[in-house]
């Protein structure tokens, strides 16, 4: 009887220690590094909102009290940003939902970038990654700790990357229509957010199969996109097409070369941001270097693309504000985490993890417990109201 008791033991052991029960702990793990990614975010709601944030809620509430929008409610973004605001603002005026959803998102953005992991190198690179972004993705600096353009677009656009890798595993077309419509979905809220239409096409057009087959799954994938792009074009329509056109395009147009925006201004601004945003992910930059040269070629494609189409949308931006930045988080903590979990000597993975968490740890722990008196003179909270 003690030996067959034993032997149960050893089979419910085995059970636990093999694929299914590390694919259980792995999901605990990254379930644990989502709470822990809202928690870091938790103390930044009650900082106040920045220039950005408080632009965004004061327009969603004149249009909400019947201001026209783009005429008397005027702002230079798409519809599902002023949506998303109004429906926070309904929660409650005082604007504390604006930052509670950056805590949901810096928990959902640590999933969905879990979920990228597993799927371009399996449970290692999930977790690593999920860890990374957590810290990483507040990014002080970068204004992570937000509720940007940048940051609510990134997050169907990271989500459509996910649907975009899943079909390419399943070849369900559920996946890749799911993932044109959430790449539509992040064009809503900022006219930067077309990096997850560039990557699903990427993954579309480089699959495996005859050309016509993937030339079909690409036009599975524009099917889902065009659908909510269809429906801001139709409610810009109604309000006004020249009012409508001048505030998502006309207006960033007509400002190329003009003597705020030409080349040396551009040049400027860019140096400007430089040191900023190499505060907070200079050394994610650097070690994506060797995570790209180390990532299989499947999963390289996506990865090189995405970084592209964000590098794109950060110099299409003009300014050069520093939330500008946050687009490329995702796909440059992907590729440095792998490159934390690849290389053979462990203890140069623990180097490169601690390279990677250590520094935007420590501005945290700088940032977090500066008094609310003092925040308006802290060079960071500065640089968030410029």
């Amino acid at each position: 009887m003690l030996n067959a008791s034993v032997r149960q033991e050893d089979r419910d052991a085995a059970v636990t220690t093999g694929p299914a029960g590390r694919d259980r702990r792995a999901l605990w793990i990254i379930a644990a590094l989502a709470v822990l990614a809202g928690a870091l975010r938790l103390p930044y709601v009650w900082t106040g909102l920045s220039t950005d944030e408080g632009g965004y809620a004061y327009v969603a509430q004149q249009w909400s009290r019947g201001a026209r929008l783009y005429d008397t409610a005027w702002l230079d973004r798409p519809q599902g940003l002023l949506l998303t605001y109004r429906g926070l603002l309904a929660l409650g005026e005082s604007g504390w939902a604006i930052r509670a959803l950056m805590v949901l998102i810096g928990a959902l953005m640590t999933v969905l970038i879990a979920s990228i992991g597993a799927l371009l190198a399996g449970r290692r690179l999930a977790i690593a990654a999920a860890a990374v972004y957590a810290v990483v993705g507040v990014a002080p600096h970068l204004e992570g700790m937000t509720l940007n353009g940048e940051l609510l677009a990134t997050v169907p656009a990271t989500a459509s990357v996910a649907a975009a890798l899943q079909w390419r595993r399943s070849r369900r077309t559920a996946w890749l229509l799911g993932a044109g419509v959430l790449a539509g979905l992040a064009l809503t809220m900022k006219q930067s957010g077309f990096d997850g239409l560039v990557v699903g096409l990427v993954i579309a057009l480089g699959a495996a199969g005859p050309r016509r087959a993937r030339l079909g799954s690409a036009a599975v994938f524009l099917g889902g996109f065009v659908v909510p792009v269809v429906a801001l074009v139709v409610d810009g329509w109604s309000r006004g097409w020249s009012r409508y056109w001048t505030a998502l395009a006309g207006y960033q147009l007509s400002s190329f070369d003009s003597a705020h925006n030409n080349a040396d201004t551009r040049w400027t601004d860019l140096v400007g941001s430089l040191p900023f945003m190499l505060w907070d992910i200079g050394a994610v930059i650097v070690i994506t270097l060797l995570g790209l040269r180390l990532l299989p070629r499947g999963g390289r494609g996506p990865l090189v693309w995405w970084l592209v189409a964000g590098l794109v949308a950060v110099n299409l931006g003009g300014s050069y504000w520093t939330h500008y930045y946050v687009q490329l988080l995702p796909p440059l903590v992907l590729a440095a985490s792998y490159a934390a979990v690849a290389v053979s000597s462990r203890g140069l993975r623990v180097t490169l993890a601690a390279i990677l968490v250590v520094p935007a740890l420590g501005w945290m722990v700088a940032l977090i417990p500066v008094h609310t008196r003092s925040r308006t003179r802290h060079p960071v909270f500065r640089l968030i109201r410029s």
